[in-house]
C-alpha cells in the first residue's frame, strides 16, 4: 500500500487532470444548454476550469516527482557512503 508513493501521486495527478477536464466541459455544456450562458461565459468556464485542473494536477505531480527524487538521492547517498567507507577502511588497513 505504501510502496512507490511518488509514482502513485503522479498517476493520481494525471487521473485528476483528466477528470477535472471532463467535469469542467460537462458543467459548461450543462450551463450553456440551460439557456443561462452564451458562448463567451461557456468558454470562460471551460478555460478557467481546465486551467485550475491543470494547476492542481501540476502541483500534485511535482510533489510526486519530489518524492521520487528524494528516494533516488537517499539511495545514491547510501551507496556512496558504502563505497567511501570501504575505501577508507582499505587505506587504513594497507601496510605502509
Amino acid at each position: 500500500m505504501f510502496d512507490r508513493p511518488g509514482e502513485k501521486l503522479k498517476t493520481l495527478a494525471i487521473i485528476n487532470f483528466v477528470l477535472m477536464l471532463i467535469a469542467t466541459v460537462v458543467l459548461a455544456c450543462i450551463y450553456a444548454n440551460s439557456g443561462y450562458l452564451t458562448i463567451g461565459p461557456f468558454l470562460l468556464i471551460a478555460g478557467v476550469g481546465s486551467f485550475a485542473g491543470y494547476i492542481s494536477s501540476l502541483l500534485l505531480y511535482a510533489f510526486g516527482e519530489l518524492i521520487d527524487s528524494c528516494k533516488r538521492n537517499a539511495h545514491n547517498s547510501a551507496e556512496l557512503l558504502h563505497l567511501l567507507s570501504a575505501k577508507v577502511s582499505d587505506n587504513f588497513s594497507a601496510p605502509k
